[in-house]
């Protein structure tokens, strides 16, 4: 019971990450309700329904994505997430991860038998781009990073800066994005 009360402290603050509102109810009994909530509010801002499956595992480091039974799976250590609260105090760093993960299976990451570093960036900028359409600022976006790339390994994932410049291209981007869609909007003339 200690076990699931700390999950849910440290999954918990991943409720206020946007101002949607998410259900709070029976946390207790599903620690990582939290977690799978928000997933489905970050694949919201891609236009899909989301069709992951959400784990806790202590047997992982940090989070992964991975295909089991033709099934997408995103498994996270509730022990990480605590690390990036802590380090990083701010809510945004779990949900980037979440993203970074997401991206993954998006990006068909998870078909391949090879991984590349390459990919690792592709995630990154994937991460960039939905946080700020959900509202986190540049260096929210990056916080998890900041925080904690140091410790990947480095013959899987490509250098901190590197990604970091992932996570600004694809925040960047967006915001690109926005600003190009609200001039369109502005000028647009329906047919009468």
């Amino acid at each position: 019971m200690k076990q699931i009360a700390t999950i849910f402290i440290y999954l918990f603050p991943l409720l206020s990450f946007c101002q949607d509102s998410l259900s709070t109810e029976n946390y207790a009994f599903e620690p990582d309700k939290v977690a799978k909530e928000a997933v489905s509010k970050i694949v919201q801002y891609t236009g899909l329904s989301s069709n992951f499956i959400v784990v806790t595992d202590n047997n992982i480091t940090t989070a992964i994505a991975y295909l089991k039974n033709n099934k997408r799976y995103i498994a996270y250590n509730p022990k990480f997430i605590e690390k990036l609260n802590t380090k990083t105090s701010t809510n945004w760093a779990a949900v980037s991860v979440l993203a970074h993960e997401i991206g993954h299976h998006l990006s068909g990451h998870t078909l391949l038998k090879n991984q590349s570093p390459g990919n690792e960036l592709i995630a990154d900028k994937f991460s960039g781009f939905i946080l700020f359409q959900m509202g986190a600022t540049m260096n929210e976006a990056k916080a998890a990073l900041s925080a904690i790339g140091h410790e990947m390994d480095i013959t899987k994932h490509p250098p901190k800066q590197a990604r970091l410049e992932a996570i600004q291209e694809g925040w960047n981007e967006a915001e690109l994005l926005k600003d190009v869609n609200a001039v369109s909007y502005t000028h647009l003339t329906l047919p009468t």
